[in-house]
């Protein structure tokens, strides 16, 4: 609860942050092996039966108000630690102690942006009698077996409750009691057969393995024909040049965001990332060399994709026609110099309005694709396409125009996917949907 910042309310209630930096140091030192204990948040649960399978992760839970940026002893960004990301992951960081036998340590600095912007989750702002206040700071060992059934079964739980609420089906009465289930769908009934069987085994046998093998069974054997729709899920993370914050600390954010990025890239070879902005990048480059190496690695081999055909996100209705050219011009060239090639997408996600002669711009620039979403945010006018050719004034200048009926910052909920498919209008010419996903 230390305070390390002072912040401001001005009397109209408005906060004003100073957009300064406190730096900390961190050292660490663990036992080179160590059993797996679960958070104090887990009900008691102090040490579970995995059968010798689960790997275990040292990690640091740091909750703190404010933007963290983590950096190694020699200087190269780690990762990016805020409310909505608490956990430093201390793998592949972590050195033998050579004054101490059995013992592992590493040095951690710690970059602390004193501003609260953008999305502030589960986490009480700072006051102007207490400031930024470090919450909690505990290191903390992560099981893996633990880590993939909490996540394979979380999944299960929302889509019973999906479809409870689909059907129109009482989760819980008073006293515990449920509502018999007359009418439901078979696959509901055969995945609450099969979850209460997974339940039972664990209650009998208290070994994880065997549960996460009982989960990942129900995910075989309970398929759905309704797969005609594909949920295209993207990382994202839009990000304003400016906008609650002044554009210095756009460059701390995109910092601590990527660096992110790249640790889930690592982790999930799977995972993929859509930037835009090239004055971004550029900037990482010259603060952080050894981040964008990083990143040119990964864009590279396609897990990290440049778009967007703009030198920024730029409004389409304010600017002159030729201002739109010139950042297109600025835009592709620089973009191909990231990936080789030029952007065939343009990529503005958040501008109000849409000037009728962009079709044309984008012909002439030979791009073929444009994407956006808040077209759709009118509560007064629905506008009745999600994918469609976009014609131009002059009659003959094309685009195809795909808006994300999922907005541009998901959150990769099970609910949000489904309702994102049923609500794409264009569904009976085109499967697909694209859903970018991430603060």
């Amino acid at each position: 609860g230390d305070s390390f910042s002072p912040a401001s309310i001005t009397s109209d209630g408005v906060k004003e942050f100073p957009w300064t930096q406190r730096w900390f140091r961190v050292d660490v030192q663990v036992a080179r092996s160590s059993a797996c204990y679960i958070d104090d948040e887990s009900k008691g649960l102090d040490r579970m039966q995995t059968d010798g399978e689960a790997c275990h992760e040292y990690c640091l839970h740091f909750l703190a108000h404010g933007e963290f940026t983590v950096y190694t002893n020699e200087g190269n960004v780690w990762c990016g630690i805020d409310p909505c990301h608490s956990h430093i992951p201390l793998s592949g960081l972590l050195q033998r102690d050579n004054e101490k036998q059995g013992m592992e340590s590493c040095t951690l600095w710690l970059d602390g942006g004193q501003w609260q912007t953008g999305f502030w989750f589960g986490l009480q702002p700072p006051t102007d009698e207490l400031g930024f206040r470090i919450l909690k700071f505990q290191l903390q060992t992560k099981n893996s077996v633990v880590n993939e059934v909490y996540h394979d079964l979380s999944m299960l739980i929302e889509w019973v409750e999906h479809m409870y609420e689909k059907e129109g089906i009482s989760l819980n009465t008073e006293n515990g009691y449920y509502e018999p289930l007359e009418v439901v769908p078979p696959l509901l009934r055969r995945v609450l057969h099969l979850l209460n069987l997974s339940c039972d085994c664990y209650d009998q046998t208290q070994c994880l393995t065997d549960l996460k093998e009982k989960l990942r069974s129900i995910y075989q054997d309970c398929t759905t024909s309704e797969s005609y729709m594909q949920i295209c899920l993207v990382g994202h993370a839009h990000m304003d040049l400016v906008w609650l914050w002044p554009e210095r600390v756009t460059y701390k954010k995109i910092i601590h965001s990527y660096s992110n990025v790249l640790q889930l890239m690592n982790k999930y070879p799977q995972f993929t990332f859509t930037m835009s902005q090239p004055p971004l990048y550029f900037h990482i480059r010259e603060k952080q060399p050894d981040l964008a190496a990083r990143i040119e690695e990964k864009v590279k081999g396609g897990q990290w994709e440049f778009t967007g055909a703009l030198e920024v996100e730029a409004d389409t209705q304010i600017p002159v026609g030729e201002g739109l050219i010139r950042c297109i011009l600025y835009g592709q060239e620089r973009i191909k110099a990231i990936r080789g090639s030029v952007s065939d997408t343009v990529w503005i996600p958040d501008v109000f309005g849409y000037s009728q002669c962009l079709p044309q711009i984008f012909y002439l620039a030979e791009i073929p694709n444009f994407f956006t979403t808040k077209i759709l945010w009118s509560t007064i006018t629905k506008f009745p396409h999600n994918s469609f050719v976009w014609t131009g004034p002059d009659g003959e200048s094309e685009v195809l125009a795909h808006l994300g009926v999922a907005g541009y910052s998901g959150k990769v909920s099970l609910k949000e996917v489904i309702i994102g498919g049923r609500n794409y209008k264009q569904a009976d010419v085109h499967n697909e949907v694209l859903c970018p996903s991430g603060y």
